[in-house]
């Protein structure tokens, strides 16, 4: 029942239960490892080192400890070896005695580093960072064992109920068929997801399907073969444990790359359904109530959402907000923005460089997502302005947006964001970015909007980048 499940996440994630509680049949667990060598080389760290006197470091937290100074030892430049170095600093513990946060991360420098990206050199880093973003990996670096066991076995009963119902589907259509229904909807939405890649078109054990069909059915989630049904089955379970909140077209763009990522994972690959089921979960409780159509007119759902995001537009730039409000109806644009996280704007490789900044600033009165939209909306403003309202659309779409630069974008929310946390007097002890992506921008972008406009452009990441992110096979037993 879900007492169990809500004490279960008491005793193991305390974050968790917290996010858990607005979900029908609470889904927790946190998961994986993480970090750094001891001591302040690139070397590799002694196995069986200990945080104080008889804490050992979780298995997980060793075997990342032993991966990335390998990978700093192959970097291609010093300076990616230095962005490594200093990443996996943040997510060494506290290994002092004397410390009261022994063995503890620290959040805020967490999400600072994170802002500023990480390197697609090493997704395990990556994938352990986002763990640790979303509350899957609790901060106690002492209690991920622990937790990951339970993690492990609550998923395993998860499946194993919904392979009963699954299974019961064709005995007992009426009772089933709103189950069915969803995997319909699931199997449809989920094998178009990510084409591009070819990556969830192939199968779990690496084989070439000479034969894979060109029109696809409804997915196998008894018995995956490919990873378009491990994406079926993550969604499927979650729309039948969170019945208020089912399943809705858009949820498979969340889902797929933290899927496709943690996939991606050296470390922990074998878990990588797990784990991105978990995390799913986490990222739905800021994200669902979008997807909630009686919640529409709520601050808390989409069309509140995108008031949210004109509102803020028409502060900053109220020209260009009021040649919109002519022209295209942010429905055209901003509520895909919104509720995909711009997956559906972005190739791969900048979804993941996006999702490293903004998973620290999910919820709240305002998400940097929010400052994230105004800013693409700005950055094409000019060529907005001296358009009608049918090249708005096509400019606003993902197939004739300009080319811009993800970092620029980025950038500028983040000064977006941070102007509005100095106006509430809370830049400093709020915002985790107020020293991440800005400190190394120059003075004038910190000083006005204008300023910002006029500094030089990065070039924009080349439309065929995702063929650099390793995508090694993953072979599953």
């Amino acid at each position: 029942g879900n007492s169990f499940w809500l004490k279960w996440a008491q005793d193991s994630a305390p974050a968790l239960a917290n996010s858990m509680s607005c979900l029908q049949a609470p889904i927790m667990a946190p998961t994986s490892f993480a970090c750094r060598a001891p001591g302040g080389n690139h070397g590799r760290c002694a196995v069986g080192y200990q945080i104080g006197d008889n804490c050992p470091v979780p298995e997980l937290l060793m075997s990342l400890l032993l991966h990335v100074p390998d990978q700093i030892a192959q970097a291609s430049s010093h300076r990616l070896a230095d962005r490594l170095s200093r990443l996996q600093d943040c997510l060494k513990p506290q290994l002092d005695d004397n410390s009261m946060e022994m063995g503890k991360l620290d959040m805020d420098e967490v999400k600072s580093l994170c802002a500023e990206g990480v390197p697609n050199e090493v997704p395990a880093l990556r994938a352990a960072l986002w763990k640790v973003l979303l509350g899957y990996l609790p901060l106690d670096t002492t209690r991920w064992d622990r937790v990951l066991s339970r993690a492990r076995t609550t998923y395993a009963e998860f499946l194993k109920d919904l392979e009963t119902d699954v299974r019961g589907v064709s005995e007992d259509e009426h009772r089933h068929s709103d189950l069915q229904s969803i995997l319909h909807q699931v199997s449809k939405d989920v094998t178009r997801t990510r084409t591009e890649l070819g990556f969830f078109g192939s199968r779990l054990d690496g084989a070439i399907d000479e034969d894979a069909p060109l029109v696809f059915g409804q997915c196998n989630v008894v018995n995956p073969q490919y990873h378009y049904d491990v994406l079926a089955r993550i969604l499927l379970l979650f729309a039948k444990l969170n019945r208020g909140v089912k399943y809705a077209q858009g949820m498979n763009e969340l889902c797929a790359p933290l899927y496709y990522l943690f996939s991606q994972d050296p470390l922990c690959h074998q878990s990588a359904e797990a784990d991105t089921f978990f995390c799913f979960n986490l990222l739905m409780t800021d994200m669902q109530d979008a997807f909630v159509e009686t919640l529409n007119d709520t601050g808390a759902g989409m069309l509140g959402r995108m008031d949210r995001c004109s509102k803020l537009l028409k502060e900053i730039d109220e020209p260009l907000w009021a040649h919109l409000e002519v022209q295209v109806h942010p429905i055209m644009y901003s509520c895909r923005w919104i509720m995909s996280m711009l997956t559906q704007e972005l190739e791969m490789p900048e979804v993941l460089r996006v999702w490293d900044t903004l998973l620290g600033s999910l919820g709240g009165p305002r998400p940097l997502l929010h400052d994230l939209c105004v800013a693409r909306v700005i950055m094409i403003r000019d060529a907005l302005l001296a358009s009608d309202d049918a090249e708005c659309v096509r400019l606003l779409q993902r197939g004739g947006y300009p080319s811009t630069s993800v970092e620029d974008a980025l950038r500028l929310a983040v000064h977006l964001h941070n102007d509005w946390s100095a106006h509430l007097g809370s830049a400093k002890s709020n915002s985790p970015y107020a020293s991440s992506i800005s400190s190394s921008a120059s003075s004038s972008r910190r000083g006005s909007l204008s300023g910002w406009l006029r500094t030089p452009r990065t070039p924009r990441t080349p439309r065929d980048a995702h063929r650099s992110i390793r995508t090694t096979r993953i072979t599953t037993p």
